[in-house]
């Protein structure tokens, strides 16, 4: 289904962003 296939993606982009997002706060 596409509504799968969207949340899938949706959920990568938003674990992406916070593992980037908490880096970045480490980094800093």
């Amino acid at each position: 289904m596409l509504l799968v296939q969207v949340c899938f993606v949706c959920s990568v982009l938003f674990v992406a962003w916070s593992l980037s997002a908490l880096l970045t706060q480490t980094g800093e």
